[in-house]
């Protein structure tokens, strides 16, 4: 943090460092201070997608998915490279599991998949998935459960 400061003292127009400081933030815990910065930065208008990208990760890490959303979906329509785009998929798919849209979720899952088929992260994904459909299943064990002992 103090490095980003040091840089940001001798040029405040050094957006990079900015949006280095806005990722310690949200690191440390502080999402106040981070969304401050990363929502100067994006008037600013200094490199959106990635300002998008890392604002949609911080949210997600603090498990607001729905305000994710919308920024990591900027990320998407328009990454900066191939990278971007597969780490947007997979934090589009975990942000929309995260609301219970798992329909969008799966969505995006197949789009990771395509784009990095060997990815350690699309095998998390799938383990999320399976997450999901056994708590699924114990929720329906659950119903038939009571339904039996009500009968």
């Amino acid at each position: 943090m103090d490095a980003y400061d040091y840089a940001l003292a001798i040029n405040s127009e050094m957006y990079i460092c900015m949006l280095g400081k806005a990722n310690c933030y949200s690191q440390l815990g502080n999402m106040e201070k981070a969304a401050e910065l990363y929502d100067q930065l994006s008037q600013i208008g200094f490199a959106p997608s990635l300002v998008d990208y890392h604002y949609g990760l911080a949210l997600t890490l603090f498990g607001k998915f729905d305000e994710a959303i919308p920024h990591l979906l900027k990320s998407w329509e328009n990454p900066d490279d191939d990278d971007m785009l597969f780490d947007s998929c997979y934090n589009l798919c975990l942000s929309y599991l995260g609301t219970g849209d798992v329909k969008t979720a799966s969505q995006f899952f197949y789009l990771a998949q395509e784009l990095s088929p060997d990815s350690p992260e699309v095998n998390d994904l799938v383990s999320m998935f399976q997450l999901c459909l056994d708590k699924l299943n114990e929720f329906e064990s659950d119903v038939e459960s009571k339904e039996r002992q009500n009968d």
